[in-house]
């Protein structure tokens, strides 16, 4: 819990806000959220899901806290952050530890940075509907030089990014029914007028 941000913040124009849910005692989800450098114009996101269950996962997401508070301030490019931080887990994981993650740099303006290293699409939720940020690379810790895309955008005004990990996709309910993307994108629908 020391590890995770607060949960509702104001920086850069953006209202953040996350639930953030273990599956048992630990959990492995990389969330955190950093003001850069540049101060109130800029902010820094990223989500993530380590492999594995457990103490495993979790130190995977402790390690993945360290690298991105280490490097988050550098103004690096999105990209560059993404491959640096690759690269170090590639040198320093147990061979069969990895975790998916999306990385966003968000400015007051509304632009937006945005690169997935294997993670979960983020969707913006707009007047014009919801669409997914199509973006895509391999999970890091598995490959040292692997590339990694990057995508600009600028949202409007009122626009949501919503960010989240295969666990809620993939929650089950009690007649082990998952909860699946269809009915996550009818339920973003459903609330997209309300605050984050």
């Amino acid at each position: 819990r020391q590890l995770l941000p607060d949960r509702y913040m104001h920086i850069a124009g953006w209202e953040i806000s996350y639930h953030y849910q273990t599956f048992g005692a630990v959990g492995g989800d990389y969330c955190d959220v950093m003001p850069t450098r540049a101060g109130e114009s800029e902010v820094l996101l990223a989500l993530g899901d380590a492999s594995g269950k457990g103490i495993a996962a979790s130190l995977m997401m402790a390690r993945l806290h360290a690298i991105f508070h280490s490097l988050g301030s550098s103004r690096l490019p999105v990209q560059e952050l993404i491959e640096r931080v690759n690269r170090i887990l590639c040198q320093h994981a147990a061979w069969s530890s990895y975790a998916t993650l999306v990385c966003v740099r968000a400015t007051s303006e509304g632009d937006i940075e945005v690169c997935n290293a294997g993670h979960c699409s983020p969707l913006v939720v707009g007047q014009d509907g919801i669409a997914p940020i199509e973006s895509g690379g391999f999970p890091l810790g598995m490959f040292p030089e692997a590339p990694c895309s990057m995508i600009r955008k600028r949202l409007a005004k009122g626009d949501t990014l919503l960010l989240y990990t295969d666990g809620l996709t993939e929650a089950r309910d009690r007649c082990d029914r998952e909860y699946g993307t269809e009915r996550l994108l009818r339920t973003v629908s459903e609330g997209s007028a309300l605050p984050p």
